[in-house]
């Protein structure tokens, strides 16, 4: 079973840039978009549009592979150290996506996103490695609650 989860988590860290990639290019190029950068406008954006989402969506994806990697190894990592990596990367993207988009924040909340998701990864293997997945799912699935939903049920 060991074999084949970390068969499965190699998998998983190889296939998830390419994945975000994907999902920016998709959202960039899906039109219409009322009020939103789309193919055919700016939408409510005066200070970008295609293009400038476009180079800024190059620039994550080269990051993505070391935001997954930071993610993916995270269980290993200890808390202080993992966020100081987590905020490095995603600082070091930003830094990145504002030179080549001329200061324009077209994609700070991905990045952001990008390391909640390395965060979610961290967490998940770190109970992974406490218990069985089957009964870290169940637990997790009973702490989960839709907006003004008690928690007495």
């Amino acid at each position: 079973m060991k074999a084949i989860r970390q068969i499965v988590h190699r998998a998983i860290c190889k296939l998830l840039p390419d994945y975000a990639y994907e999902a920016l290019l998709s959202e960039v190029m899906l039109t219409p978009k009322p009020g939103l950068v789309d193919r055919r406008n700016s939408g409510a954006h005066r200070d970008m549009d295609i293009d400038t989402s476009l180079k800024s969506a190059r620039v994550l994806a080269k990051y993505f592979p070391f935001v997954v990697q930071i993610g993916c190894d995270a269980a290993s990592v200890e808390a202080g150290e993992f966020l100081l990596q987590a905020r490095s990367i995603g600082l070091e993207c930003e830094e990145e996506m504002f030179e080549a988009t001329r200061g324009i924040n077209t994609h700070k909340g991905a990045i952001f996103r990008a390391r909640l998701v390395m965060l979610c990864r961290r967490t998940a293997g770190r109970e992974r490695d406490r218990t069985d997945s089957g009964a870290a799912l169940r637990r997790s699935r009973g702490n989960l609650r839709r907006p003004g939903q008690s928690r007495a049920r």
